[in-house]
């Protein structure tokens, strides 16, 4: 399930629909894969400060399972 909310994610990211991810409660599976916000937002500050900038991923690995550690690099 994170999976699926995951590479949705990505899939924004890299297309720079900002507003998908904004509004991530619209993902499939957001309320297992975020269960409290926190963690979350600081992606939201990251493509405003990047805005317009092509995204590349550096690290997309998943903590048994389910723990999303994947990293992005804007503006390469």
């Amino acid at each position: 399930m994170t999976l699926a909310f995951n590479d949705a994610v990505i899939g924004s990211i890299k297309g720079r629909d900002d507003q998908a991810v904004m509004h991530y409660e619209n993902y499939r599976y957001h309320e297992y894969a975020v269960l409290t916000p926190e963690h979350f937002l600081p992606l939201i500050y990251v493509l405003g400060a990047a805005k317009g900038e092509p995204a590349e991923i550096f690290n997309n690995h998943c903590e048994l399972g389910a723990i999303s550690m994947t990293g992005f690099v804007f503006g390469l």
